[in-house]
């Protein structure tokens, strides 16, 4: 038993002095770490470089004025412009320019004329039929032969003559053949005219008709007033019709 003790007193002692060892052992890690660290922050701080903020005045500019006196003079043979020479070459641009706008009047209203003249003859030529219905044979003929008589004028008396002339031409050729072509025109153009009339009629009949029994508000008077215009419409209508016929 005492041996077995003395054994046990041992073994007690053997792991107090282990203990103590890792104790050490760690304490001597713990500071060598803190050494370590303590290293790396030394040498960050000499790395770290010191920056000194200067300040520096900016130098002021100064300005110095002065008036200065300045004379003309030439040196070339032409003399200078005179106030009555600027004037004067002032006025012949003036007119130069009037006289350029009146030569372009003259040229615009005889190419009006002569455009019109060509017109005037291919449109009757390209549509004599359809012209059959709103004129006669004689009133093709007239037109185009005061057409042909124009164009001649333009090449023989009228070569020199004055806008106003060309004007006037102009105006004398347009009356017959405006008319003319502003019957076929609407002799075109009536039959689209008349159905979209006649549809509109058709509608407002309808409307009032469906008033009498879903607008109460409608009075009858008021609807026999409406009927009466719609009836009045119908009527011109059919006048316009017989007459055109």
């Amino acid at each position: 038993e005492k041996k077995k003790d003395g054994e046990e007193e041992e073994g007690e002692e053997n792991t107090k002095e282990e203990g103590d060892e890792a104790g050490d052992d760690a304490e001597e890690t713990e500071k060598a770490d803190v050494e370590d660290a303590e290293e790396k922050k030394s040498k960050k701080k000499k790395k770290q470089k010191k920056y000194k903020t200067i300040k520096v005045m900016k130098e002021q500019k100064k300005v110095h004025k002065e008036v200065l006196k300045v004379s003309t003079y030439y040196t070339s043979r032409a003399a200078p412009y005179s106030e009555s020479t600027m004037n004067e070459s002032v006025e012949k641009l003036v007119e130069l320019a009037k006289q350029d706008k009146i030569r372009k009047e003259l040229e615009e209203a005889k190419n009006q004329l002569e455009s019109k003249v060509y017109s005037i003859k291919n449109y009757v030529s390209e549509n004599e039929e359809e012209l059959d219905a709103v004129s006669t044979a004689e009133q093709r003929e007239e037109l185009v032969s005061l057409a042909s008589a124009t164009e001649d004028w333009l090449y023989d008396d009228g070569y020199d003559a004055g806008k106003e002339q060309f004007v006037a031409k102009l105006a004398e050729l347009n009356a017959p053949a405006e008319a003319m072509f502003f019957r076929l025109a609407e002799l075109t153009a009536r039959p689209a005219a008349v159905k979209k009339c006649k549809e509109k009629v058709e509608k407002m009949r309808a409307l009032m008709t469906k008033w009498e029994t879903t607008m109460e508000q409608i009075t009858e008077e008021e609807r026999g007033d409406v009927f009466e215009k719609i009836e009045k419409v119908e009527k011109w209508l059919q006048e316009k019709l017989e007459a055109q016929a």
